[in-house]
């Protein structure tokens, strides 16, 4: 499932806590089917072409709790987790903004932040 929170179209954070596959959505379109989002999924964080083409990854911890936080500053996409400095990269800053959380079956979901 996913959680949708429109016109984040500027500078935006989301922190969020989880355990199990979850991930934030930072550029899409307005109905939140194309764009970006940063996964934690099977073993790996992932910047991903949505709907599902991992543009760039690196393997992370697995199990327990995590807090991801993902900044969209102009076309750059920067995101760590557990504090730490995990992936870089860019999106199209022509692409309209939203800010939306997802999760998978399974998963348990925490505190969520969304700043701008």
């Amino acid at each position: 499932g996913k959680l949708i929170f429109p016109k984040a179209d500027h500078d935006v954070r989301v922190r969020i806590e989880g355990e199990g596959g979850f991930g934030v959505r930072v550029r899409s379109a307005a109905d939140g089917v194309a764009g970006w989002a940063v996964r934690f999924e099977n073993g790996a964080l992932n910047l991903v072409q949505l709907p599902n083409t991992p543009v760039v990854g690196r393997d992370v911890p697995a199990g327990g709790r995590h807090e991801l936080e993902v900044s969209v500053r102009g076309a750059r996409v920067t995101a760590r987790l557990d504090g730490a400095l995990f992936l870089g990269g860019s999106v199209d800053p022509g692409s309209a903004g939203v800010a939306g959380i997802e999760a998978d079956a399974g998963a348990w979901l925490g505190r969520v932040s969304i700043c701008r």
